[in-house]
């Protein structure tokens, strides 16, 4: 069903027609997906991390550059100095330029005389040591792209931890709707049972005091169904605060809206999900692949760091062409025209570079720790979250039972009170116990649906199951 059309039957029928319409579990967390704020803002920082990338790749973008110099003094022109170049980075190291230069003047430096239609230069800069292998403006396009893929990993992470807490805003919805039903059903037992007293007594086959008794026990059940209703008030409100429309809009459930009942849910692990290990989802796992992009991010600066130790040594070497001997066939490059240098640098001490090296390594070291502890605590937790499941499954089903228990005894002792075998306190008591294991039901089978819900995020899987 599409989105806009289930926002218009799910918030706009019930009170057309005036009659309780099922929202799924599956249609809430597509809802949610489709038209959660987080789920916008998330996009907003994938956009914001991606922009990074294209700022630091911008840093090889080819400079168009150009300078003049003049100077006249007592009708003499002392020099003129003009020239202009194309100046391409390139991120595997060397970096080309292209230019052209023209100088002249009286009083010209000597090492700045050229020839009168001007100089024409092809030349490339290659640093031989430091900034070989990697220099600033790599490791900070390497930098961004991790922290995009951390960024990835978070917006997974914070998805999953929005479904889980949707899925249990609804599963208490549920389990506070079906204690509800639970309670006034009760109650509409309790009054006919009330009026049943009533009619008894005044046909002479029941005391006075069994009337004041089961009038007791129809105020009592009616107080309970107004607590639970209270509650299934407030979880169908906190249900709602996980709705939005397509325009940003919060949304309230409206009353005639019911979520599916816990007694309708599977409760038993698929043999797909018996066979998750949780080692095999660390290929998937957000947690885990946030640490590895963290520890390629500190591995980049740490080559980076590793590279200030070495001496610095540049070589430029250019090729030089006299602007007039061009001609019409294009340059025609003499290797014996050219420019080349070469400049090095070497710290004495090195502590600086060697300091930050050590930090840099330290801090793989440290984060790789810190990952291999987190892994261990989610696995060990992700084990017990499966061993819960698969007890809850015997206990919902042992209990299942017990309840049927308690009502056939609940059943069997009302058939004897109004033929006058039994009490109206034993009935009492069978209900009240009919009524604590129904309850109990009922919050065993949310819990699994919480549990296996909070399974699913501790093993990083999506999407999450309802």
């Amino acid at each position: 069903m599409k989105p806009v059309a289930l926002s218009f039957f799910l918030f706009i029928s019930s009170f057309v027609f005036g009659q309780d319409t099922i929202l799924a579990p599956e249609q809430f967390i597509d809802w949610v997906l489709n038209y959660h704020p987080v789920i916008g803002q998330n996009e907003r920082a994938r956009s914001i991390a991606e922009a990074e990338i294209r700022r630091n790749r911008g840093s090889f973008d080819p400079v168009l550059s150009g300078s003049v110099q003049n100077k006249n003094f007592d009708q003499n022109e002392y020099y003129f100095l003009g020239g202009g170049a194309l100046t391409v980075p390139t991120n595997f190291g060397p970096q080309f330029e292209m230019g052209y230069d023209q100088n002249r003047g009286d009083f010209l430096n000597p090492q700045n005389d050229l020839p009168d239609s001007g100089l024409w230069y092809l030349g490339v800069e290659v640093p031989l040591l430091q900034g070989l292998l990697t220099d600033e403006r790599r490791t900070a396009v390497r930098i961004a792209e991790s922290e995009q893929e951390i960024t990835d990993q978070e917006i997974r992470q914070a998805v999953n931890e929005l479904l889980y807490k949707a899925q249990k805003a609804y599963w208490e919805w549920s389990s506070s709707y079906a204690v509800w039903i639970t309670r006034r059903n009760a109650e509409v037992t309790a009054f006919e049972r009330y009026s049943n007293t009533i009619r008894s007594f005044e046909e002479g086959f029941k005391p006075a005091i069994d009337t004041l008794e089961s009038s007791i026990q129809w105020q009592n059940r009616r107080l309970l169904r107004q607590e639970a209703q209270k509650t299934y008030v407030y979880a169908q409100l906190e249900a709602s605060t996980f709705l939005w429309d397509s325009l940003g809009t919060p949304l309230i459930l409206a009353d005639s809206i019911r979520p599916v009942t816990l007694e309708s849910m599977f409760y038993e692990l698929t043999p797909e999900e018996l066979a998750l290990n949780i080692d095999s989802l660390q290929g998937i796992h957000p947690q885990w692949q946030a640490f590895g992009s963290q520890l390629d991010l500190l591995g980049f600066e740490q080559r980076l760091k590793k590279q200030g130790i070495l001496p610095k040594a540049n070589l430029r070497y250019d090729l030089l062409q006299d602007a007039q001997s061009l001609g019409n066939d294009g340059p025609a490059w003499d290797f014996g025209s050219n420019y080349w240098s070469l400049k090095v640098e070497i710290p004495i001490f090195l502590r600086t570079e060697r300091f930050a090296a050590n930090q840099a390594r330290f801090k793989v070291e440290q984060t790789d720790l810190k990952r291999n502890e987190s892994w261990n605590k989610t696995s060990n937790y992700w084990r017990g979250l499966r061993n819960e499941l698969i007890v809850l499954t015997d206990q919902i089903s042992q209990y299942s039972i017990t309840v049927e228990g308690y009502l056939n005894l609940l059943q069997a002792e009302s058939v004897l009170f109004f033929s006058g075998e039994s009490s109206l306190f034993i009935v009492n008591s069978r209900e009240l116990k009919w009524l604590e294991a129904q309850e109990k039901l009922i919050e065993l089978r949310q819990k699994y649906r919480v549990k296996k819900a909070q399974w699913y995020l501790t093993g990083g899987l999506a999407p999450l199951q309802p």
